[in-house]
């Protein structure tokens, strides 16, 4: 680069002597000529650039709404339906649903209408659905032309698909100007083992701008909002699975998680979800962002409206087929032994990170789930992460953020900003000194934020600095299993978030909150979210005692502020087990549940 850049400088030199040889002064006029015709050149092209990239967000947007219009059109010119039957196949779990449709008590394509009018009429209120998937229709004819012994395991269930997973024929682009209209030709591997036990994917979902924050909004769909209140965001990024799973438009659905992002929309709508370890399920055919950074990875997983249908689909999910399509999934299938296991299980429990305190309904949350497991026979026992918040900081930032910023600045150029990932962009156009200063200045009113971003400024400078950085990573992983070791532990519950839902809009004022997700992440633990509780208004006065819930950051300050009206909102537990473990952290979900579920306010 050097030796170019020298070369083009000694051309210009020349070039400059030559015409002042001629004539003295034409270069000085020459070469204005030339840098105001360049400069003009310049802001013509980025212009055009964005001309263009605000077309396409613009086009974009408006066929989503045009293709859910003709589905509408289509559904009306079906005849008449009738709305009570309906309302029976949606509200069903998915268990009984998939009894019915095995028997033929209901056929696949009319399951597949009545969850087509449902999800419509929740997007209309909050604007979850990005596109529904016409193929589905033809995928649910030949459902039904089968005989009672050709049926597979998920026979006709409708499951609705996070828009960051390839569906072939249409395209897949995570809010970026650049990738859009580009349809794939292949689908993403779980669309296909969804296809091949007899699901129906039938609609995708709604995502933020780049996948990596809990706010759910981008510049082509606008933002997604709670089922459980219209001015608090969903969570993200499968904020969108989330809010169609908990307005009761889909009954499962497919997403992803990097940091949280299954786990707390499942927090913040009220459903379940399983963030797997990497790998026991593929993820390939989802869009392939940080794709050369493989300290912390993205992995696919389930959400489902009920715990027992969490369950279903994870363990058809864990199938031969998985293997075959992607050999690096290892041939590990769903251990019914560790499921089904009789022994009582010790778990350990913790109800907040040092320096990010939890809601006081996030800690009722844990004490109730512990008090279910109790009555279960199980022994559970106080545990505390290691150096949760600086393992968060030091590790998985710098992994995640690695590139400083680059690859997300690259696909952002001339395009249309969302507000969701503002801070995020503009943080990184700043110097590297500038930004720690910034970075530094945050620490002064919330440490734990302050932590987060000096970790995503400062990213390895070196191969070596990489290098370390990995073992790190593997220290800090084997400094995590030791405590675990020492506790004699078989699974974890904490909170997933330290607070609900927040008001749409504001998910950077909760920035450090991640922590409490993210770590199982770095970790690469199976780690499960579902609903324990809602918020009371005894909760939110205890939330104003200082003793109870201390203001110390400007993270408490902002949830003390924003709690206001939120009760009724879902708070949900999180259950955490070894690598490969998923059927433990299973089988802990549903041992709370079957307690909790029946006293839930």
């Amino acid at each position: 680069m050097w030796v170019g850049h020298s070369h083009a400088h000694q051309a210009v030199v020349k070039i400059h002597d030559y015409l002042e040889d001629i004539n003295p002064g034409l270069s000085r006029k020459v070469f204005g000529g030339v840098i105001t015709s360049a400069a003009v050149s310049y802001v013509a092209v980025r212009g055009y650039r964005y001309y263009r990239a605000r077309r396409t967000v613009k086009e974009r947007g408006e066929a989503a709404k045009l293709a859910c219009h003709v589905l509408r059109e289509h559904l009306e010119q079906e005849g008449p339906v009738d709305p009570q039957k309906e309302a029976m196949i949606t509200d069903l779990e998915l268990s009984e649903l998939k009894q019915k449709l095995w028997k033929g008590e209901l056929k696949a394509l009319e399951v597949l209408r009545a969850y087509q009018r449902k999800a419509l009429q929740v997007d209309e209120k909050l604007n979850c659905v990005t596109e529904p998937i016409f193929e589905a229709e033809a995928l649910a004819v030949e459902l039904d032309l089968l005989s009672p012994n050709q049926r597979k395991p998920l026979h006709g269930i409708p499951v609705s698909v996070k828009d960051s997973f390839n569906v072939e024929g249409y395209d897949c682009h995570a809010g970026f100007s650049c990738f859009a209209d580009k349809p794939v030709e292949r689908d993403g591997d779980i669309v296909q083992i969804f296809k091949s036990l007899g699901a129906v994917p039938f609609v995708r979902t709604n995502f933020p701008q780049g996948l990596m924050t809990f706010a759910c909004s981008n510049p082509m769909y606008g933002a997604t909002k709670n089922p459980h209140s219209l001015t608090r965001g969903p969570g993200g990024s499968s904020g969108g699975e989330g809010s169609l799973i908990g307005g009761g438009g889909s009954v499962v659905g497919i997403g992803s998680d990097i940091g949280g992002s299954i786990r707390i929309p499942c927090q913040m709508c009220g459903v379940y979800g399983l963030k797997p370890t990497v790998d026991r399920i593929s993820n390939q055919g989802h869009i392939p962002l940080m794709s050369g950074q493989n300290l912390v990875r993205m992995t696919a997983g389930p959400m489902a409206r009920d715990m027992d249908g969490l369950i279903l689909v994870t363990e058809a999910l864990l199938t031969p087929r998985m293997h075959q399509l992607d050999p690096y999934v290892p041939p590990l299938f769903f251990q019914d032994t560790l499921y089904e296991k009789k022994s009582p299980l010790v778990v350990g429990f913790y109800t907040a990170i040092d320096g990010v305190h939890s809601h006081p309904t996030c800690v009722r949350a844990v004490m109730e789930a512990k008090t279910a497991l109790t009555q279960q026979g199980h022994k559970v026992i106080e545990f505390q992460p290691p150096r949760a918040v600086e393992a968060v900081s030091n590790l998985f930032m710098k992994a995640c953020f690695g590139d400083d910023g680059e690859e997300t600045a690259l696909y952002l150029k001339d395009d249309v900003l969302d507000r969701s990932v503002t801070f995020s962009y503009y943080m990184g156009k700043l110097p590297k000194r500038l930004r720690y200063m910034v970075s530094r200045l945050i620490g002064f009113m919330d440490p734990p934020l302050g932590q987060l971003v000096v970790g995503a400024s400062t990213p390895p400078r070196k191969i070596l600095e990489w290098w370390y950085l990995q073992d790190k990573i593997q220290a800090y992983k084997r400094e995590f299993f030791a405590a675990w070791q020492s506790r004699k532990l078989d699974a974890l519950i904490c909170p997933g978030m330290p607070f609900p839902a927040v008001t749409a809009g504001t998910e950077d004022n909760v920035l450090a909150g991640i922590v409490y997700t993210t770590l199982y992440n770095l970790l690469n633990y199976p780690a499960g979210m579902m609903p324990v509780t809602t918020v009371t208004q005894d909760d939110l006065k205890r939330l104003k005692d200082p003793s109870v819930y201390p203001p110390s950051g400007a993270l408490e300050k902002f949830v003390i502020q924003d709690c206001e009206g939120t009760v009724g909102l879902p708070i949900g537990v999180q259950c955490v087990s070894l690598p490969y473990h998923e059927e433990t952290v299973l089988r802990v979900m549903k041992d709370i549940d079957t307690v909790t579920k029946t006293t839930r306010n």
